[in-house]
């Protein structure tokens, strides 16, 4: 058997060396790369040495063509860049590279999977590691061990049969074994996939408020095993929490007054018999309400003692303007004291005219700036007055670069006091969230408007309990100044119950 070696600077120029000297059928035994010298620079280079054998049926017509004192092993020179661009390309599958894993985009984490689900990804992910042997995997390229068996060490005219015979055993033995693999793991992998479709999409909050339900729920049951009477006072309060429900309250205020009123000593009668009935709501209701009371803040400066500058903010749509308008007649028809107003809203078409209008009505100082300089300047000249009210520009909570504007108030080189404006109409989470941003101005209070639009007091409640800013003003309808009230823990308490 003539066997011999190629030298090229590339894989595909070796090819073309094995295919023109010993045809397109000739067998590749194996290949390598190796450093050597380059005649004339001296320099290292890096070649691809390939030994290849002809075929059997052109190996006599190539040994007679050649001299027959030759070597066996004949190497080859180098194949040079000139020549190579010359040759005729070979065309070759495109192999996909070693331990290369297609990646499936869009899927859950296995956080996301159920308890099956995510045991079966890791045992297929422990299948596919490199250093596990379940799938065989074929080398580059073929050795000449495994293309000879060890026994045919002689090189002869026979040789080459069995090598195809050996070759094909080897190929016929990795494709069932390769095959009967990746069925396995194509089925697995479309089960996860179905499985992971049908998860459902939850929505988190609605979640928390179940889960919040169910520990109310459970409290109820534990305090029902440890007093033989919680049958009637379960009812009695299960009346309360259904009221408070109604109105808005969060689930964990609720829970947490349950806990109180219950942990207390057993109400009973002046002879020692204990409540029921109308009397036993009667004392769960009471005690509900001195919670609330404790948990609840009211500002005692109803007045703004102390606070010369009042700059009013919050999100568009609130009512600031005519909540001014309103504090600055209550306190300049009531109170008797000097007030100014300014308004910084550039943004509203005709914005000022409201406050204008006003300011002409009870005869106050009013003016429209754009920009910090005309505010100092307008304070410095009535800086003398018992307040001045700041209107500001109506800021949404999702915009930061309109929330760094209103903090340049914070700035000024005299003490601004700013107080928070929120609807009593909007939902809780956009309070809680409103509220959130406006918290880089440090609001001292919350007013309150539209309690004439809104059937629900809870929101209030909650805001104040949550946020540990106290109340300062409710507004309930737009005449000025009657429809401004201050903001007392009796007023939200007969909202919530409907006392």
């Amino acid at each position: 058997m003539d066997v011999q070696k190629f030298e090229a600077f590339s894989m595909q120029d070796a090819i073309k060396l094995v295919k023109r000297e010993l045809g397109r059928d000739a067998v590749i035994l194996s290949t390598r790369e190796k450093t050597t010298t380059q005649e004339g620079s001296g320099k290292q280079i890096r070649v691809i040495e390939v030994t290849a054998a002809p075929a059997a049926s052109n190996s006599k017509a190539i040994t007679q063509s050649r001299n027959p004192q030759a070597a066996a092993y004949q190497k080859t020179s180098v194949l040079s860049p000139e020549q190579a661009a010359k040759a005729q390309r070979a065309q070759f599958p495109v192999v996909q590279k070693k331990n290369e894993v297609n990646v499936v985009k869009n899927m859950p984490t296995l956080g996301q999977l159920n308890p099956a689900t995510r045991d079966l990804a890791k045992t297929l992910a422990g299948a596919l590691e490199p250093g596990q042997q379940s799938i065989p995997k074929r080398t580059t390229h073929l050795t000449s061990t495994e293309l000879v068996p060890a026994a045919s060490t002689a090189i002869g005219t026979s040789v080459s049969a069995k090598q195809e015979q050996h070759l094909s055993g080897i190929n016929r033995k990795f494709d069932e074994q390769a095959s009967d693999e990746v069925r396995i793991l194509r089925e697995e992998l479309g089960r996860v996939r179905r499985e992971v479709e049908q998860i459902p999409q939850v929505n988190v909050t609605d979640q928390m408020q179940e889960i919040r339900v169910m520990l109310h729920d459970l409290m109820r049951q534990r305090h029902y095993r440890d007093n033989e009477n919680m049958a009637i006072q379960d009812e009695c309060l299960n009346d309360i929490c259904i009221r408070l429900r109604a109105a808005g309250v969060l689930e964990a205020i609720i829970s947490e007054l349950t806990h109180v009123v219950m942990s207390g000593p057993r109400p009973t009668q002046g002879d020692g018999s204990p409540l029921v009935g109308e009397k036993l709501k009667e004392h769960y209701l009471n005690q509900s309400i001195r919670f609330l009371f404790r948990q609840m803040s009211v500002t005692p400066q109803a007045n703004f003692t102390n606070q010369k500058i009042v700059a009013l903010v919050g999100s568009t749509g609130v009512g600031k303007t005519t909540s001014i308008a309103k504090l600055a007649a209550r306190l300049q028809l009531n109170d008797k004291k000097r007030v100014a107003m300014v308004s910084m809203d550039a943004f509203r078409i005709a914005a000022a005219d409201q406050l204008r209008a006003y300011s002409k009505i009870l005869d106050c100082p009013f003016t429209e700036v754009s920009d910090l300089e005309d505010l100092s300047e307008f304070v410095a000249k009535f800086y003398d007055y018992d307040v001045i009210f700041i209107d500001t520009a109506g800021r949404s909570s999702k915009h930061n670069s309109q929330m760094d504007q209103l903090k340049q108030l914070t700035t000024m080189p005299f003490p601004v006091h700013f107080h928070m404006v929120q609807s009593a109409s909007m939902k809780q989470r956009d309070l809680d969230e409103n509220l959130k941003a406006f918290r880089m101005v440090n609001p001292q209070s919350l007013i309150f408007t539209k309690l004439d639009e809104s059937w629900s007091f809870g929101e209030i409640l909650n805001t104040n309990i949550t946020s540990k800013i106290p109340l300062s003003f409710f507004t309930t309808g737009q005449k000025v100044p009657e429809d401004l009230e201050p903001a007392t823990k009796e007023r939200v308490v007969e909202r919530i119950f409907r006392l």
